[in-house]
């Protein structure tokens, strides 16, 4: 099921900030960036031996505040690279694990996102790599 944990996911209120922190106090490497206008979210990801941490800055002010809350950053996910993602939704659902978001496509891999209520207070990425990714259930 499992493969490996790909990256953690913060949400921040100071992107730059946290970028110069990431690069500078802590010598990370910026792997990528992207800025998504669709859905008012910009991405950076540094790289941390085999797994990255991913800072996430919502641009609009109101899903800030939902999402963030009085906090400066919180870890809002953590992301798990499994082989085959509709035996993995099979074996959650199973156990009652629900989906909060997904199945989402980018690039070459297909995600969804638990609901915390559903998965011990936590979300989770599940996350399926590559060209020949099975979106059935």
């Amino acid at each position: 099921m499992l493969r490996r944990m790909d990256h953690v996911g913060i949400l921040v209120s100071d992107f730059e900030g946290a970028k110069q922190f990431l690069a500078g106090a802590l010598k990370l490497t910026l792997t990528r960036e992207s800025n998504d206008p669709d859905r008012g979210i910009a991405t950076a990801y540094f790289g941390c031996g085999s797994t990255e941490i991913e800072l996430i800055e919502l641009r609009e002010v109101e899903a800030r505040r939902l999402r963030l809350g009085a906090a400066v950053a919180k870890i809002e996910h953590i992301a798990l690279e499994v082989d085959d993602l509709a035996v993995t939704l099979d074996e959650l659902f199973n156990d009652g694990v629900q989906i909060a978001v997904g199945p989402l496509r980018r690039g070459g891999t297909l995600s969804v996102w638990t609901d915390p209520s559903s998965s011990g207070g936590v979300m989770y990425q599940f996350m399926q790599k590559g060209p020949t990714v099975n979106e059935e259930r």
